[in-house]
Parts: structure tokens; C-alpha cells; sequence
């Protein structure tokens, strides 16, 4: 049996590479380039001129995007490999991704958020609901760290919150939507310290009615203040309606030449959930989230190319089987702890 041909935009980025580590044996790898060809089999290809596609979509059997922003160019990609019959998976995309799709007649799958958020957050949520069978149990979500990104990165978190695929100071809780703003310091193994900001994604209003949880609260992890002030400058410069798009971008390239990340790289995705018997804790780990990304990547490609799926636009929380995530995380030595502990019932006063 013959491999099949994966086509990777945005192969040299730091996603990229880890996505081609846990692909390339198993697959044929072909990347795009747009300025330099490191490669004999890469193709030129300029996602801002479709005519470039052609050659490349050609030699594939399905397409994997990893370059961005993809607020900004995964909407044309998915236009134009449609006109390819050529079965997509996109890293982000958000709900917006999803409508630009769901306007087009397509007859083949595409997959979009097969990432770490979203993709592997949603799909940890729904790994812990297994657990609980009531429907009064509660869930504490915590993402983040201390992690260098790219423009492109910062781009889609601001476009996302633009375009309102999270709600910031927003929870859910005994099933109604409350607004309030919660800023709380955590501290994690080895004295990693994070501020925890609340923020509410479509993900998790995508996947409630699968969830037992009556009282759900989602947060974004800062190291410091820092690193939430980054994010408030880059909201600011988006909003700004006097600014071109271009002055935008330089205006956010500057920010990130200047916000700088200090000391350890590190990364946790960390859900505590409980009823009024246990209380279930996974914590993921790593120094950062690229690896997480390249594995969920991974699984979607692992699904388009060896299962039947339907035509249709997909998230990777629909089609990715929880238990086997964690087990393909353990697989790979990503630092993955799970613990479980019975809940001691207070004692009133005078009871023996």
C-alpha cells in the first residue's frame, strides 16, 4: 500500500516542524515555501495569488495549514482547496472558519481548531465529563504559561477575541451565563506562578450538551501582568478604526519586538472537576504548546487519510476519540498527570 501525500503550509514554522516529526514516516511530506526553498520537493506557492495552488494541491492527498493568521487567510485557503475537492485540516479558524466553510458546496471533510485551543482543551473537557455521571458536578479550566509566539500567533488570539470566539469575565454557573470580572493568582509544580484570567470559547458552548458540568469556568494563564498587558495593547491597536490594516500589523510586530519572554518556557493545560463525591484533576504539561498543537494536527491527519469521513466541516473535539489522546499523549512522554481523591464531608461541631 502506497503512503499518502501530505501537503503542509507553513511546514517551517515552529508548528510545522514538530507536525513533519510525527508525520514523516508514515506519510510522504511536501511543503510550501513562499521566499526561500529549503527542500528539493518543496512548491512555491502565494496564498495571496490562488493561481500558485494548483501544482502543489496536485500532488496531495489532503492539506494541513499551519501558517496564519489564520483569521486572515484560512477562509481563502478553504475556498480555494474546495475548488480542488481537496480535503483540509486547519490549526485554528475559530466559528468564523466554520461559517466561511458552511457557505460553500464542498464534497469532501475538512477539519479546522486541531490545536491545543482549541482542540486538544475541548477534548480534555470531554475526557473529563466520562467520569461524572451527575448533572450538578463543576469544572475548572486553566491554560497558559509562559511561551513565546509569533505575530501570527498574537494576530489570531486578537482577531478571535475580535471576531468573539471568547468571552472574557464570563463562566457558567449552575447552568446561567454570569458576567464578572474574577482575577485570580495561581501557582503550579515546580513554583510556576500564573495569572488566571476568565475567558469563555465557543469550544466549550460547542461541546455543553455532551458535558455533565452545571458550572463551568474557563481561564487564560498569564505568567505575569505582562503578558495579559500584551494582549490589552494588541486589543487596543486592532480596535483602532483610523489605522490601515498594514499599520495594525507594524504596529503589533513593534509590541512583540518589545515584550520579550523571561526565563523558563513552560505550558499547562490543567482541569479540576468535581461532584459532592470526587474530585478528578488532569494537568498536561510541557515548555510549551507547539508539540500539543503538532499532535493534534496529527491525530486529524491520521483520521482524513485512514477513515471514511463524510463530507462536512468538523472540529477536532467532534471526530477525536478523548481516550485515545491521552494515550497517544503518553505515548509521546508528554508530562501528563491524573489523580482522583474522595471528598471529605465537613464535620458539624460536636460529631464524632
Amino acid at each position: 500500500m502506497s503512503k499518502k501525500t501530505i501537503g503542509i503550509i507553513g511546514r517551517y514554522g515552529t508548528v510545522g516542524e514538530q507536525l513533519v516529526e510525527l508525520l514523516e514516516n508514515q506519510y510522504h511530506i511536501i511543503a510550501t515555501y513562499y521566499s526561500e526553498k529549503r527542500e528539493k520537493t518543496d512548491v512555491y506557492v502565494d496564498l495571496h495569488c490562488p493561481s500558485t495552488m494548483s501544482s502543489f494541491v496536485q500532488k496531495c492527498d489532503l492539506v494541513v495549514n499551519c501558517a496564519g493568521p489564520s483569521y486572515i487567510v484560512s477562509a481563502r485557503l478553504s475556498e480555494w482547496l474546495n475548488k480542488h475537492n481537496m480535503p483540509y485540516i486547519d490549526l485554528f479558524g475559530g466559528d468564523a472558519l466554520e461559517k466561511a466553510i458552511n457557505q460553500l458546496s464542498i464534497d469532501v471533510p475538512y477539519i479546522i481548531n486541531a490545536g491545543s485551543q482549541p482542540g486538544l482543551s475541548g477534548l480534555m473537557v470531554l475526557w473529563m465529563a466520562q467520569k461524572f455521571e451527575a448533572k450538578n458536578s463543576e469544572i475548572k479550566i486553566y491554560q497558559g504559561g509562559n511561551e513565546s509566539g509569533g505575530t501570527n500567533a498574537l494576530l489570531d488570539i486578537l482577531l478571535s477575541t475580535k471576531e468573539g470566539y471568547g468571552k472574557s469575565n464570563y463562566y457558567i454557573k449552575n447552568g446561567k451565563g454570569i458576567v464578572n470580572e474574577i482575577n485570580e493568582e495561581h501557582y503550579y509544580k515546580d513554583n510556576q506562578h500564573a495569572y488566571a484570567q476568565p475567558y469563555f470559547t465557543k469550544e466549550l458552548e460547542r461541546i455543553l450538551k455532551h458535558i455533565p458540568f452545571t458550572t463551568i469556568k474557563s481561564y487564560m494563564l498569564f505568567k505575569d501582568k505582562k503578558g495579559k498587558q500584551l494582549l490589552m495593547n494588541g486589543y487596543g491597536i486592532i480596535n483602532q478604526k483610523n489605522l490601515s490594516k498594514q499599520q495594525k500589523l507594524t504596529r503589533i510586530r513593534n509590541l512583540m519586538t518589545k515584550h520579550q519572554t523571561i526565563g523558563q518556557q513552560w505550558f499547562v493545560l490543567r482541569m479540576e472537576a468535581n461532584d459532592n463525591n470526587y474530585k478528578y484533576v488532569l494537568t498536561i504539561k510541557d515548555k510549551n504548546s507547539h508539540k500539543l498543537t503538532a499532535l493534534i494536527a496529527a491525530l486529524c491527519v491520521e483520521q482524513l487519510a485512514n477513515e471514511k469521513l463524510s463530507a462536512g466541516c468538523y472540529w477536532a473535539c467532534d471526530i477525536l476519540n478523548p481516550n485515545k489522546v491521552v494515550e497517544r499523549l503518553k505515548l509521546e512522554n508528554i508530562d501528563i498527570e491524573e489523580y482522583v481523591e474522595k471528598i471529605v464531608e465537613r464535620m458539624e461541631e460536636g460529631e464524632i
